[in-house]
């Protein structure tokens, strides 16, 4: 909101995607990408997969033995780390992706980390389950105006590129939700030759390599809180100890209270 007259400015996230450096960037990585496919005659491909990945959902994963934890309100499932920490419902953990959160957060999404949720995208509705065996999909319609999408897992990136805590990060590897068939194309561009097929697209987009940090997907962050009227669908195993099993017949009542659809239980 604009401190002077209380205006909507527009969510932060969305905001710095669009700043003409970034737009700028990333119209030559596209452009690169599509010259490439060019010259090894599957452009058609990397259209199709343009396609499919305009249909694409964001995804957020949890376990089972984390679900069970949470309150009767569903808002709780979908906390951000920092308001978990705030309320006391987390501890942070000795962990090189806990002590490293704090600065790539601030560098990433400064001033307005604490309200980033983070998703992946997924063609077929499965996120990645090294996080969680669950996997919440969001309505486009609850997400797509506060969301942005990145390459790749922050934290993963800032392994892979030179960058200076507090200021900028590259440019060219974000954007709207809109554009996120554009951000694909250019980063998975060399995935694509005259013998894909397009039921690879889903594990193109989404590689389940069994490690949060091994994983490979597109990152989405949604910006603002989201509670089970978010969901479209939640796509889970049937759980297997007896307090995981009660937690999913609640849950999956209140997820149907709500709308969504449960697919896998």
């Amino acid at each position: 909101m604009c401190p002077r007259c209380e205006a909507f400015l527009g969510y932060p996230n969305v905001r710095a995607a669009q700043e003409p450096a970034e737009t700028k960037e990333l119209d030559q990585r596209y452009r690169v990408a599509h010259n490439d496919v060019r010259t090894r005659s599957c452009e058609t491909l990397l259209d199709q997969f343009e396609d499919a990945v305009r249909q694409s959902k964001a995804v957020i994963c949890r376990r089972w033995g984390v679900l069970t934890k949470v309150s009767e309100h569903s808002d709780d499932l979908f906390k951000t780390y920092y308001h978990q920490l705030a309320d006391k419902d987390r501890l942070p953990q000795d962990s090189y992706f806990d002590r490293a959160r704090l600065a790539i957060d601030g560098t990433f999404f400064p001033y307005y980390y604490e309200h980033t949720n983070f998703a992946a995208l997924s063609l077929n509705g499965t996120g990645p389950t090294s996080y969680g065996e669950c996997s919440f999909v969001f309505r486009e319609d609850s997400i797509s105006h506060r969301t942005t999408v990145f390459e790749e897992n922050t934290v993963v990136f800032c392994e892979k590129h030179p960058i200076q805590l507090g200021k900028e990060p590259p440019a060219g590897y974000r954007t709207v939700w809109e554009d996120r068939h554009r951000l694909a194309a250019a980063k998975l561009h060399t995935e694509f030759d005259d013998q894909t097929e397009p039921d690879s697209f889903p594990g193109i987009l989404l590689k389940q390599k069994g490690g949060t940090d091994t994983d490979e997907f597109i990152e989405a962050h949604i910006y603002g809180k989201l509670d089970l009227t978010a969901v479209e669908r939640f796509i889970a195993p049937k759980p297997k100890r007896r307090e995981d099993q009660v937690l999913a017949q609640r849950l999956k009542r209140k997820l149907r209270e709500a709308g969504a659809k449960i697919e896998n239980l």
